[in-house]
Formats: C-alpha cells, sequence, structure tokens
C-alpha cells in the first residue's frame, strides 16, 4: 500500500500542504471566473454607453439640422424656376459671417443648383452619410425639405467632432481594462477567499478522515488477522468454529480492502501526496494479483483465466496499479455467479498498453453505466449491500488510471457480462 510516514508532526504538515493546494486552486478558478464576468460586463456597459451616446447625439445633431432649416428656409428665392440663396449668401458675406455647415439647394429631379459654407456631400439623402475625397473622411449629418414644389432645401452638419468625441470616449474606457481587470481581481480574490473558507475547512476535516481511518484501519486489522491464523490452528478440529473464522476471515479481507481503498482515495485526491512512478514489470504484477484472488475466485466456483503477454513494461506507480487491479477483480467476482468465468488479458501496441478484465456476471443496466465510476455509485444499491459493495472501487480504478495518463472503459450487457479496459499510454 502507499507508505505515509507516520511522525505526526511531518505528516500534519504533508496533510495541511495537500489540502491548501485544491482550496487555493478553486479560489484561483473562481477569482479568474469574477474577473471575466467583470469584464464581460464592463465591455457590454461600454458598448451600450457608445450605442446610447450615439443616438443621443444624433438626436441632438437632428435638431440642430431643424432648426437651421427653420431659418434659412424663408431666405430661399424662385429664379427663372430655380431655387437660390444668392441674396441670402451675399448678406451673410457683407456681415462676415462663417458658415459652419453645409446649405445646399437641389432641383426636383435631385440635382445640385447651389452649395454653401463648407465642403459637403452633393447628394440628396436623410441622415448619415460619408464625406469623401478628403485626406481624412468623415461623417455629415443630413436633412432636406421639398421648397415650393420648385426643389429641395439641404442642410448637412458636420459629424466629425461627434465621432471624435465617441472614439476618444472609447478609447479611454478601453485603456482602463487593466484597472478594472486588477480591481475586479483583487475584490474577486477577497470575495472568493471568503467564500470557499467553509469549504475549506469542511474538504480538510474529510481529507483528515479519510487519511486517518485509512491508517487507523490498518493496525486493529493486522492484528485480528494474526488472532485469525492463530485460532484457525487451534479450531481446526470443530467445523462450527471453523466456518466461524471463515466469516472472520472475510470480514478482515473486507476492511483490508477498505483501508486499502481510502489510502489510495486520499493520495488521489491530494496533490501534495503525488504518486511517485517508475518502470515496472507489469506481467508480475498482474500474474501477482491474479494470484492472490484464485482462491476468491475458487470459493465461488468461478474459474480465472489469465493471459498476459511476457516482458510487458509500464511507468507506473506498484501500489496503485495493483489497488486497480484489485479492485476490478474483486467488482467481477462479486458480480458473478457461482461456475462462471474471469478472463484477465494484458497487451500492448505501438502506443498503449491495455488491462482487460472480463466476467460472465449479471451485467450493468444500461442507464448505470455513464455513472458506475462515480464515486459512491452502486448499481441497485440493495444488492451492492448485500455483496459487500461500498460505491469506491470502480472510481479508484478511474482515478488511478487518469493519474497514470491513461483512459478506462466499460462495456456491458445485462445477464451476459461486463468488459473493463484500462488503456495506457507508452511514456518516458
Amino acid at each position: 500500500m502507499i507508505e505515509v510516514k507516520k511522525s505526526t508532526g511531518l505528516r500534519e504538515t504533508r496533510l495541511l500542504d495537500s489540502e491548501e493546494l485544491p482550496i487555493k486552486a478553486l479560489r484561483k478558478r473562481l477569482t479568474i471566473s469574477f474577473v471575466s464576468i467583470s469584464l464581460f460586463i464592463y465591455l457590454i456597459t461600454i458598448a451600450l454607453a457608445i450605442l446610447v451616446s450615439s443616438s443621443s447625439l444624433n438626436l441632438s445633431l437632428d435638431s440642430n439640422i431643424k432648426r437651421l432649416i427653420a431659418e434659412i428656409q424663408p431666405a430661399v428665392k424662385i429664379e427663372n424656376g430655380h431655387l437660390s440663396l444668392r441674396d441670402w449668401e451675399t448678406n451673410a458675406r457683407s456681415q462676415n459671417l462663417q458658415i459652419q455647415h453645409v446649405v445646399q439647394l437641389y432641383d426636383k429631379d435631385g440635382k445640385l443648383l447651389e452649395a454653401y459654407g463648407i465642403s459637403g456631400v452633393p447628394r440628396l439623402t436623410d441622415g448619415r452619410c460619408e464625406q469623401a475625397g478628403l485626406q481624412f473622411a468623415h461623417d455629415f449629418r443630413s436633412k432636406f425639405i421639398a421648397v415650393q414644389n420648385a426643389g429641395f432645401l439641404q442642410i448637412q452638419v458636420d459629424a466629425k467632432r461627434t465621432d471624435e468625441a465617441l472614439i476618444h470616449f472609447l478609447m479611454t474606457m478601453l485603456a482602463l481594462i487593466p484597472v478594472v481587470a486588477l480591481t475586479a481581481g483583487w475584490a474577486g480574490y477577497i470575495f472568493c477567499g471568503e467564500a470557499v473558507m467553509p469549504i475549506s475547512e469542511n474538504f480538510r476535516v474529510l481529507r483528515r478522515f479519510v487519511d486517518d481511518a485509512g491508517h487507523e484501519l490498518r493496525t486493529p486489522v493486522s492484528i485480528i488477522s494474526a488472532s485469525v491464523e492463530t485460532l484457525e490452528v487451534v479450531l481446526a478440529s470443530d467445523d462450527a468454529n471453523v466456518r466461524i473464522v471463515e466469516k472472520i476471515n472475510r470480514a478482515v479481507a473486507r476492511l483490508k480492502y477498505l483501508s486499502s481503498n481510502l489510502l489510495i482515495l486520499a493520495t488521489m485526491d491530494s496533490p501534495g501526496m503525488q504518486l511517485r512512478y517508475s518502470t515496472l514489470d507489469l506481467t508480475a504484477l498482474v500474474l501477482q494479483v491474479c494470484s492472490d484472488f484464485q482462491s476468491a475466485a475458487a470459493n465461488k466456483g468461478i474459474k480465472l483465466q489469465v493471459s498476459v503477454r511476457p516482458n510487458l513494461e509500464l511507468l507506473g506507480n506498484s501500489d496503485a496499479l495493483q489497488q486497480m487491479l484489485s479492485n476490478l477483480l474483486d467488482n467481477a467476482i462479486r458480480c458473478t455467479a457461482n461456475g462462471g468465468t474471469i478472463s484477465v488479458n494484458g497487451q500492448s501496441n505501438a502506443t498503449t498498453t491495455s488491462i482487460e478484465v472480463s466476467d460472465s456476471g449479471i451485467g450493468i443496466p444500461e442507464e448505470s453505466i455513464q455513472h458506475v465510476f462515480e464515486r459512491f455509485y452502486r448499481v441497485e444499491s440493495s444488492r451492492a449491500r448485500e455483496q459487500g459493495g461500498t460505491g469506491l472501487g470502480l472510481s479508484i480504478v478511474k482515478s488511478v488510471v487518469e493519474a497514470h495518463g491513461g483512459k478506462v472503459s466499460v462495456s456491458s450487457k445485462l445477464n451476459v457480462g461486463t468488459v473493463f479496459t484500462a488503456q495506457f499510454p507508452h511514456r518516458t
């Protein structure tokens, strides 16, 4: 099994370190999410502000255009059947008045007749129109009305300043993004720290319980196991006593199995207690574990068949892989009726090494297949309790396989059997 130093001080320090890591990771993820959402809201706010400001400025320009049309329209005259503002323009020039907008007259066919003021867009249009031909093209806000059925008076107001104001506002808001991100990050880190504090405490209590339970179970189980071995010798002559001893043996085996699972579980959940890897003789490991389960299979009249390729090697953790295979075999034996068959196959190709455990057992319902690797999930819980399942075995299988960079899959048919396949990539 996985060894953890028994020294209280050292062990407690390692536990505290391992407990802090996932909480810090959670706090970091929550802070990043908080910052991302804050920036998204900030960008949406900028977009809405630009939209509202642009609409408001356009309405202001339109109002100004209407006022100018109302002022200039009375000065429009008809000369030779065409509209004219020459007298109005002469009068403005005599008073040294500068026309800051565009004043245009068109005939009924939309042909430009006269234009005064700054250079505008030479076409009839309502709304926004772009000025072309300048070094820096910009927009005008434009509106026209019919005058005495002889043509059209059009006023255009330069929208360059409003465009520049909007661009300046946008650039200012974008420049503040780092400030907003830092502020949101600081606030998010503080608030998320407060939010995860109860989680951290519960996580610490649960982690300590799992780890302590796994270790504390080992000592009484070892004592009971040694005592049972002695009892077997002393009580061998009495059949009733032998049956009692067998029951105790089975209970001890289950306790050993549970403590092993708890220790693996504590290791899988603790980044600070990561598995140590080395190059293993996977063939020998598979044969050894299968040998350990031969008697359990024989007691139920189950035929355990082993086919593993010679000299299989894998970079992995021996204790964790033994526990993984033990869990698969234990699950197969519990779910296979007397007289059934269990097969273990170990193979390798150019990219992966695989271990397959198949049985002729009761199978798994289709709706449960996607849940079998979930922690504490048990198919038909009443049956699982009767067979001694804890709901941890297959979740630990998945954790061990994934810790080795692999993946585990399952296929099953009711009353036909189940096949679990663990595939491990070749790593150096």
